[in-house]
């Protein structure tokens, strides 16, 4: 028994499709924007952890070096936290003045001689609430809000007012003000 080869049968073509190219062209799109998306928001959740660690790292090496023996608070500034060599990796310095993880100045009040008062400029309204529920706790008394007209949020007999740290990070050029002992 011979067997004869059919050479009418049409072969099947090979490749893909227009739409099929099309398709996994906007799967790729789409999975590519999403991931996009979400390494972002990470990335930005990273610069806000840095900063509040930096904070954390700021409030103690200040409560270290000017709050121990009683305090000596009068000697807390910028010069002296460079002088010391008491600035957090996650700050910046030059000569006379500190700067945060985002590079904005830490701002340093007139210290009274119980208390160092120390200002962060916040970015965004998100980045303030974090990082004030993560250090109001730290600190004697915190305010959040405009420079100049911040609300207080946590003094040295009660808790963090959530209220009133929803409203001063509302605000544009909003700033945490920390009262450290």
């Amino acid at each position: 028994m011979k067997f004869i080869r059919n050479t009418n049968r049409t072969q099947r073509q090979r490749g893909y499709v227009l739409n099929e190219l099309v398709l996994a062209v906007a799967i790729i799109v789409i999975a590519s924007g999403a991931g996009f998306v979400i390494y972002k928001t990470l990335a930005k959740d990273t610069e806000t952890s840095s900063q509040i660690n930096g904070i954390v790292d700021f409030l103690s090496k200040s409560k270290e070096t000017f709050g121990l023996s009683g305090g000596n608070w009068n000697s807390f500034s910028a010069a002296n936290m460079i002088k010391l060599n008491r600035i957090p990796s996650q700050f910046t310095k030059d000569a006379t003045k500190i700067y945060d993880a985002n590079g904005n100045e830490v701002v340093f009040k007139a210290p009274a001689a119980a208390q160092g008062t120390v200002s962060f400029l916040m970015r965004s309204s998100e980045e303030c609430a974090k990082i004030t529920q993560a250090v109001a706790e730290l600190s004697y008394i915190a305010s959040v809000g405009a420079s100049g007209s911040e609300s207080s949020v946590k003094t040295a007999t009660t808790k963090l007012d959530i209220d009133a740290m929803a409203t001063g990070c509302a605000v544009a050029n909003r700033v945490l003000t920390l009262a450290v002992r």
